[in-house]
């Protein structure tokens, strides 16, 4: 069964991710095509064409949740103004007699 849509080249399905957000070459989409990992594609005639739905399928497929590196139970209240970083070292002033 043919996927429906337009089939587009690998120049086109480039620019197509591109406007996604996703930095790929149409080059990178054709070595992909030979060792794996890249979007499926069909071919028409003897030349590989995408469409746009298998293209958004193989993005969908890579994209996570949004996620924090801190653990929620780590994670302090923000201080509005305050410095953040290593506190800085205390002054201590001392009167030496004149």
């Amino acid at each position: 069964m043919l996927p429906d849509g337009t089939f587009l080249t690998d120049i086109e399905a480039a620019d197509f991710l591109q406007r996604r957000g996703i930095q790929i070459k149409p080059k990178t989409l054709a070595k992909l095509r030979c060792v794996g990992g890249g979007p499926q594609f069909v071919y028409v005639g003897h030349r590989p064409r995408y469409t746009e739905l298998l293209l958004e399928k193989w993005v969908s497929e890579r994209v996570s949740e949004p996620h924090s590196i801190v653990p929620e139970r780590f994670r302090q209240p923000q201080v509005q103004g305050g410095r953040r970083g290593r506190p800085s070292k205390a002054t201590v002033s001392v009167d030496v007699p004149r």
